[in-house]
């Protein structure tokens, strides 16, 4: 979310922020946005129906209040939704579709890369920003599903970009971490913050 508003505000680019997250969708959270109920789980029926996608999408696009360029999409689907509705078609229509409307998309995945949505969402994506917390639990769980990225889904280590989120004084050393994750650019450094926990 914060990186979607700095790269909408900052550099005036119109973007989507999609909530692909199946298991925990957090968007509207985060956002403030209204429950949407016809969120990601009405898509694949409306798509089944033949309805024209441009005016379906409008139809799951909320509009931020404060930035005509940023949008979001939400997720209210269920495991259940996700193993018996969805799949890649429907996916790559919703993908195709707001490639052609934005400047931008930002899709929020599930941390599982054993749901359909993560590997070919990732296959597809210009730019994979992997977040990793500095503790050994998180950087060797990382290291595993990097691993994964690399050798089951081809997908290049110049793709993926490392955030190290939630330092703080008992952290990992950063040093430490780029060093456990070798070989892997951290782009971004952000520090543990008590209001955004606590929300």
């Amino acid at each position: 979310s914060i990186i979607s508003k700095n790269i909408s505000i900052d550099l005036k680019l119109s973007l989507i922020l999609l909530d692909m997250d199946i298991q925990n969708p957090s968007i509207d959270i985060f956002n403030n946005l209204p429950i949407n109920n016809n969120g990601l789980n009405q898509i694949v029926e409306d798509m089944d129906k033949q309805e024209n996608i441009n005016k379906l999408m409008e139809k799951y696009m909320i509009k931020d209040k404060n930035n005509k360029k940023l949008w979001y999409m939400t997720s209210n689907t269920s495991l259940f939704d996700c193993q018996n509705k969805l799949s890649n078609r429907y996916y790559d229509e919703i993908y195709k579709n707001v490639y052609e409307r934005f400047d931008y998309t930002i899709i929020d995945l599930p941390s599982s890369p054993f749901l359909d949505v993560v590997p070919y969402t990732l296959k597809k994506s210009n730019l994979i920003y992997f977040v990793v917390n500095p503790n050994y639990i998180s950087v060797r769980q990382a290291i595993k599903y990097l691993d994964l990225l690399n050798k089951l889904w081809d997908i290049s280590k110049d793709k993926i970009k490392i955030i190290i989120n939630k330092v703080q004084k008992n952290s990992l050393d950063i040093m430490q971490v780029k060093s456990l994750l070798g070989g892997y650019e951290v782009v971004l450094i952000a520090n543990f913050k008590n209001d955004l926990e606590s929300y």
